[in-house]
């Protein structure tokens, strides 16, 4: 029996009550979620058992996909066919069995057939369930890693609190180098060449091939350059107005505590 009450967050709460199981409580953003949710467990009583079955429990990832598939509640049409295509690639193995090489050669194989960005897409898709699987009670004793991420490879938001944290150690005035104006042409390619110059290999440079490392490349270029665009204008006006009066220690400052921002807001999204 399902019994529902909404919270002072305005999201609804089911409470599903089997005999013999512990009562199944779950919260949704409208009422129809949790009347489906409710009726799935309710029709399925092997799914019931296995929401309330004991901690540490060992399951295939065919397994967990139909799990998390039954539970989901979120609004990507596609999340289905991809999981599948990892089920049916990967389903045999225990979920504390799959490894960052199992997924790698999964989306390889799918990079070629497809698109990089598709890869990407069924990589974010994979890397939910396993945050699903990291934070569920039942599994929280396996002591899971999210194969989705390379532990090799640093993530944005490790990057983000190096750069801040570098940003703001950093007192040295140094980096601003004195340009003698010139007139016309001169001026664009002296620009052009001094911050192509200053930014290849820098933190905005490592920054974007982080995230396109992890994201679709294609918005995160265009994201990036109409950043830039605009990060520019800012320093054309701050060029001519807050730098005669403002040290630049105090943008370093200033730079570093926006880094380590969005180094919380990477981390937080990680654990959502």
């Amino acid at each position: 029996m399902a019994t529902y009450r909404k919270l002072a967050s305005g999201n609804f709460q089911v409470i599903i009550r089997l005999k013999g199981l512990k009562p199944i409580v779950r919260s949704f953003s409208t009422k129809a979620k949790a009347r489906v949710y409710a009726c799935t467990v309710e029709a399925d009583t092997e799914l019931a058992r296995k929401l309330r079955a004991p901690a540490a429990e060992v399951i295939d990832l065919e397994t967990a996909v139909d799990l998390f598939l039954a539970l989901y509640a979120g609004r990507d049409p596609s999340i289905n066919g991809r999981q599948t295509r990892f089920k049916r690639d990967l389903g045999n193995r225990p979920i504390n069995q799959v490894d960052p090489l199992d997924v790698k050669r999964v989306l390889n194989d799918i990079a070629v057939k497809r698109t990089g960005a598709t890869a990407s897409r069924y990589k974010s898709n994979l890397s939910s369930l396993f945050r699903w699987l990291i934070h569920h009670p039942n599994y929280e004793g396996l002591q899971l890693k999210n194969p989705a991420i390379d532990p090799a490879v640093p993530s944005y938001g490790q990057m983000f609190a190096a750069f801040g944290v570098h940003a703001l150690l950093n007192q040295d005035d140094g980096d601003a180098e004195d340009v003698t104006e010139k007139p016309g042409h001169g001026i664009f390619f002296t620009a052009l060449l001094l911050i192509l110059v200053a930014e290849f290999g820098d933190k905005t440079q490592i920054a974007v091939a982080g995230l396109a490392g992890s994201m679709a490349p294609i918005p995160v270029w265009v994201g990036a350059t109409i950043a830039l665009v605009m990060i520019s204008a800012v320093g054309v006006w701050a060029g001519r107005t807050v730098l005669q009066r403002l040290p630049l220690h105090w943008l370093h400052r200033a730079g570093g505590g926006i880094f380590l921002v969005f180094a919380t807001m990477a981390a937080w999204r990680a654990l959502a």
